[in-house]
């Protein structure tokens, strides 16, 4: 089988779009930041998946007609090639003051002050480098207190629900529509020693395995639209004073997401960005 590399050089604020489109045709995903505003995306489609390449095509030629030069580059790969082309894409990370991200092929021990998260992308978004994952990471680093319940809203990779439960909450559930993340996300979990410690299912909110005001912490790296969506299900997931961390969107998107968070009936909002990206973080008063 034939694989097809798709790459595509757009400015930052396109990433949003790009980063749904690629996640949601193609397998394997990731963001390279060559240039101060712009980034480069690249995802990989079988050369047989024409419905998918023409949706991919679709999408990005709708970005040409604001960014004409938004060119989609297209590399022939055998699958041999293909099997170890987007792990380049990819090396030791940092994030906060405790949190490496390792690639599943990268040799590294942390130090006993590390907690190290062994991940293996695969065909999920969330490696750690999208500026609202590593925004995601560091929040939990702050919020996150022995024997916490833990809602990951989204899962892709299973990384966030992962590092809440290295930096210690009680129990986590990771929830996602796409059969193929919670695939990968139950992989990473093994990968860690955390196979039957982090609860893995494929839906969204409301949902049976997250029931009312069961947990004290949710984090969704999503996207705008499905938070709005998904805000008052989220609210009633937590206990009262439960902490809600949402993130997957731009700055030109966060009055809209606060709006909906406080007709709902969260409160103590605050803010963080990096770039073009923001972290919203709320709690259920």
């Amino acid at each position: 089988m034939s694989w097809l590399e798709l790459s595509v050089r757009v400015p930052r604020e396109f990433v949003e779009p790009i980063s749904y489109l690629f996640n949601r045709h193609g397998r394997g995903f990731s963001i390279e930041e060559p240039e101060a505003d712009y980034a480069v995306l690249r995802t990989y489609v079988s050369s047989k998946a024409h419905r998918k390449l023409a949706q991919i095509d679709i999408g990005v030629r709708l970005v040409r007609t604001l960014v004409p030069d938004a060119e989609l580059v297209t590399r022939e790969l055998v699958q041999e090639d293909w099997e170890t082309a987007w792990k380049e894409h990819f090396s030791l990370f940092r994030v906060g003051e405790r949190l490496v991200i390792r690639p599943s092929w990268v040799d590294y021990e942390g130090t006993s002050d590390e907690l190290v998260i062994t991940l293996d992308p695969g065909m999920a978004f969330g490696t750690g480098y999208h500026p609202t994952t590593r925004m995601c990471l560091l929040a939990l680093e702050r919020i996150v207190s022995p024997g916490m319940a833990l809602l990951d809203i989204g899962t892709g990779s299973g990384i966030l629900a992962v590092a809440g439960r290295l930096l210690g909450a009680g129990s986590a559930v990771g929830i996602d529509t796409d059969p193929n993340a919670v695939k990968v996300a139950r992989e990473n979990c093994r990968a860690n020693g955390l196979g039957r410690e982090v609860r893995l299912v494929r839906g969204t909110l409301p949902i049976l395995q997250a029931p009312a005001g069961n947990f004290d912490l949710a984090v969704g790296n999503i996207s705008a639209r499905v938070i709005r969506a998904k805000a008052s299900h989220t609210l009633e997931a937590l206990k009262v004073g439960g902490c809600f961390v949402a993130s997957g969107f731009i700055r030109d998107q966060t009055l809209d997401v606060i709006e909906t968070l406080q007709q709902v009936g969260f409160a103590d909002i605050s803010v963080d960005y990096t770039e073009e990206w923001a972290c919203v973080i709320s709690r259920r008063v």
